[in-house]
């Protein structure tokens, strides 16, 4: 009877989760419709909230605090730079803005595919972008490597990609869809585990990954994949076994 009853309750669970996420996608799209012209939605025109299974990409900046207290006029130019190419990129790859907060970004995704071009491009396009003189001759900023295929240079950015079935809803102050639950937080605390120029991601998906493209992940520009094995990621009981993804445009990097 009582195997019964724990049935009928994950039953009933399930079914409210998926009502919820129809209400939210209604409230969604009246959205959409009803405010076309916020500066949020001109900037994310033609791009639909992921739903079922989405593939989430958190980014931040390696330094940032450090970077501010000592260069704070070069870092706001440096972070309009920042932010006006990660949006460029987004939306290049089909990506949606769930939300920023100060410097980080977080952006979800249809398809995994998607969503590592996109890590795998910025990686190396954030590189030629016109950074402060200033800035570069800090430490965390600085050219590491000739100036022609630079390793580093200007502002160094931490890249998680996890995929998974996140909890969707609608947030009225922004007029987006953002999401919640345990995928979300793996995927922030991957973004924690990373350093500035790594894009960081589960072995799981990296198996996936290499199912669907071959081993060498050709589809994807044949990135480097760097085993970087098992760590403890805060507030998670089970280690998680962690990949690192880097293009070829910057094989050499050491972290």
């Amino acid at each position: 009877v009582r195997e019964g009853e724990a049935r009928l309750e994950m039953l009933m669970s399930k079914k409210q989760m998926h009502e919820q996420f129809a209400r939210n996608m209604e409230e969604y799209e009246n959205a959409r419709v009803s405010i076309p012209d916020s500066q949020v939605e001109r900037r994310h025109q033609g791009v639909d909230a992921p739903s079922g299974i989405v593939t989430l990409v958190f980014t931040d900046i390696m330094d940032s605090t450090k970077l501010w207290e000592s260069q704070p006029k070069d870092m706001e130019r440096a972070l309009t730079l920042h932010a006006d190419h990660m949006r460029e990129a987004i939306n290049e790859f089909n990506g949606y803005e769930v939300k920023t907060e100060g410097d980080a970004f977080m952006i979800a995704f249809w398809s995994s595919e998607d969503a590592l071009r996109f890590s795998l491009h910025v990686q190396v396009s954030l590189l030629h972008l016109p950074w402060p003189e200033d800035l570069l001759r800090e430490e965390s900023a600085k050219l590491v490597g000739p100036p022609e295929k630079p390793l580093f240079r200007g502002l160094r950015i931490k890249i998680s990609v996890y995929e998974g079935e996140p909890i969707p809803k609608f947030d009225r102050m922004t007029n987006r869809m953002d999401y919640f639950g345990p995928v979300v937080n793996r995927a922030a605390r991957l973004c924690g585990a990373a350093r500035g120029g790594q894009t960081v991601l589960s072995k799981s998906l990296v198996d996936r990954l290499r199912l669907k493209f071959g081993r060498s992940l050709d589809a994807l520009g044949s990135p480097l994949v760097l085993d970087m094995g098992k760590h403890v990621l805060k507030g998670i009981r089970e280690k998680e076994h962690l990949y690192c993804l880097l293009p070829k445009a910057v094989d050499g990097r050491e972290f």
